[in-house]
């Protein structure tokens, strides 16, 4: 059994990690060129996309438990 201070320690320490882990994906998205389909474009709509974070942005995730599943934009419009 662990006391309270211990529990809200380790808690804060995930936070710290988590976030470590958050901040190190989006600086790498933002210096990672978007190739995936080899124009740098939404295959869609043709937005220019050229970084991985550009494609990040320009996608809504229907389901934020998979937000590598995600849609253009444009057919809501």
């Amino acid at each position: 059994m662990r006391s309270k201070w211990e529990i809200l320690v380790e808690r804060k320490e995930k936070m710290r990690n988590d976030l470590a882990v958050a901040e190190a994906t989006l600086t790498g998205m933002e210096a990672t060129p978007f190739t995936a389909d080899g124009t740098g474009k939404c295959s869609r709509c043709g937005t220019a996309l050229p970084t991985e974070a550009a494609f990040a942005k320009h996608f809504l995730v229907p389901d934020e438990q998979y937000v590598n599943l995600g849609e253009c934009p444009t057919q809501y419009a």
